[in-house]
């Protein structure tokens, strides 16, 4: 296999944005749908809920805009 080829990467079916209080600390987590599955990544903490809640909600909103419709 050429090493010029980019990886193969799966599109996501739905996307979501979780927060989580975890030691103190306000975690916003990126759980996606994929076809072969689901994943879940961390993608940022912060010290009061409400920065994490609209991180959250940003971040959600531009997953989603990458998401074909049908």
């Amino acid at each position: 296999m050429p090493d010029d080829q980019p990886p193969y990467v799966e599109e996501a079916m739905s996307a979501a944005a979780h927060v989580e209080c975890e030691r103190g600390r306000w975690i916003v987590y990126l759980d996606v749908v994929l076809a072969s599955g689901a994943v879940r990544r961390k993608v940022g903490d912060f010290p009061k809920q409400s920065q994490a809640e609209q991180a959250g909600r940003i971040i959600e909103r531009n997953a989603r805009r990458f998401i074909r419709r049908p």
